[in-house]
């Protein structure tokens, strides 16, 4: 039973989350923050909490979509709810409790440390956004409205968080990496549809794979993981003559590091995989080197700040 609890909230995902968070925290010890454990661990659990309240909450509402579903190592959903219906009440009230707990700790994160009221209203707005993804009565996944909604949460609030986990305020160190983690994150959200078209099709969740196909999808990973190149170049060069970011990040470095996932992109676009076996092998291709492309950005930054 453990086993299968543990497996609904689905902890592949946790790395990638923690990295996100720890880019923001990172990038606030390089504006001159002080480092401390204690604050660095409190701020990560708040949205470590909000992250599996997330998967629970999918788990149980997604239940319907996710039986028709042939799942991957990302997507599909963990199915053990197919196979263990009488844990589905339980991923609810999981998921509800993890949310309670995350907006808790982020009152008392600021009480404890006398934080800016910025962690609450991300930590509200984090747990809002996750579980109407797809909870009723908003639906987002449902509307339209998952990869805007996933774009948020772990392109703009959860990095903000690891920021405000140290700075009071946000400037434009942190926005100027915002916008390269909100092209990969709509590619992460992309990239999870494409496996589960048919099924979305099927329990009328409308996202942009389901409306729009899967040709669609290669196009616009494609698109996303050009823009991100084209960007880290952009700034590179302009930091170059301008000298107007204040931080010696290698953007050369972040351009060179996505090539990888530009050139799995196009790949896409251009084949166009239609093959379960091949979809599935393309998307866990272009997430592992978003993935590369988040560690290699957290070590450069370690490197930065020691």
């Amino acid at each position: 039973m453990l086993k299968e609890i543990i497996k609904l909230g689905r902890f592949q995902f946790a790395l990638p989350v923690f990295m996100v968070f720890s880019c923001g925290a990172l990038l606030a010890l390089l504006a001159g923050e002080s480092f401390y454990l204690a604050r660095f661990v409190f701020g990560y659990l708040i949205f470590f909490s909000a992250q599996l309240s997330v998967q629970y909450g999918n788990e149980y509402f997604d239940y319907d979509a996710d039986r028709m579903t042939i799942p991957t190592f990302f997507s599909g959903g963990s199915k053990v709810l197919r196979n263990n219906k009488n844990l589905r009440i339980f991923s609810k009230w999981i998921s509800i409790s993890l949310l309670i707990i995350s907006i808790i700790l982020s009152v008392l994160f600021v009480l404890i440390f006398e934080a800016s009221i910025w962690m609450i209203i991300l930590a509200i707005l984090a747990n809002l956004l996750g579980w109407f993804y797809s909870a009723p009565p908003l639906k987002f996944s449902y509307r339209g409205l998952g990869e805007i909604t996933i774009m948020l949460i772990i392109g703009v609030i959860l990095p903000a968080a690891g920021f405000v986990t140290f700075r009071d305020t946000l400037d434009k160190e942190i926005i100027i990496i915002l916008i390269p983690l909100l092209l990969y994150t709509a590619m992460l959200s992309i990239a999870v549809e494409i496996p589960d078209y048919g099924a979305d099709r099927f329990s009328g969740k409308r996202n942009l794979i389901s409306v729009y196909g899967r040709k669609t999808g290669y196009l616009l990973l494609s698109i996303f993981s050009t823009a991100a190149f084209v960007y880290f170049i952009t700034i590179a060069v302009l930091n170059m003559i301008y000298r107007f970011y204040r931080y010696d990040i290698n953007f050369i470095l972040l351009g060179l590091v996505s090539i990888p996932s530009l050139a799995t992109s196009f790949y896409g676009s251009i084949v166009n995989p239609s093959e379960r076996r091949k979809i599935t092998s393309f998307i866990n291709v272009i997430i592992f080197s978003l993935f590369f492309i988040l560690l290699v950005f957290n070590v450069h930054l370690i490197i930065l700040v020691l």
